[in-house]
């Protein structure tokens, strides 16, 4: 049996043709409404694809492509920490590397449901918005260099939720090197 378990989806380039398709959009209902001013159409459509591409989906590119596996050497992650590391994998999405976490790097570490972490990028604070279908978990790792990496642990990279016996694998995995 092999002791590896992935969670979560790959970046793909699904986010970048999306904003395409959404400058498109934008541009040809404005093409609609003013046919014979084109540059109202071409600077709105691109508007459209850099406010898509630029704000919107890298406020949201960790929860819906947070790919990260765990095996008994370490945990393999996508590092999206900064905005730069956000937009490189919305443009780029096959040059963005791997970052590697030693189990024997890891601090402390908990698994944590999203109604009891804490919303650090709501200057409110609150708990992190929960998902209609299924139920959010989260691997919250703390490294010795006080790095905090937040794992979704909410499904696996088919799709299908993640069970407790993954969840039950996953901790018996970072027990072994920690204890």
């Amino acid at each position: 049996m092999e002791n590896k378990f992935s969670f979560s989806k790959r970046i793909s380039f699904k986010p970048l043709l999306t904003s395409i398709f959404f400058g498109v959009m934008v541009g040809t209902v404005v093409y609609a409404i003013y046919p014979r001013l084109p540059i109202i159409w071409i600077i709105l459509g691109i508007g459209a694809f850099l406010i898509e591409s630029l704000v919107i989906y890298p406020l949201s590119l960790a929860k819906l492509y947070g790919l990260w596996s765990i095996n008994p050497e370490g945990i393999r992650y996508y590092d999206f920490s900064t905005w730069q590391e956000k937009v490189r994998a919305i443009y780029l999405p096959l040059s963005v590397k791997e970052s590697f976490l030693n189990l024997s790097d890891i601090k402390h570490y908990s698994v944590v449901s999203g109604e009891e972490i804490l919303n650090s990028q709501n200057y409110l604070g609150g708990a992190m918005n929960q998902p209609l279908n299924r139920k959010a978990m989260y691997l919250v790792i703390t490294s010795k260099s006080n790095k905090k990496l937040i794992l979704n642990l909410s499904w696996t990279t088919q799709g299908s939720p993640v069970s407790d016996k993954e969840i039950d694998k996953t901790i018996d995995i970072l027990n072994s090197k920690l204890l």
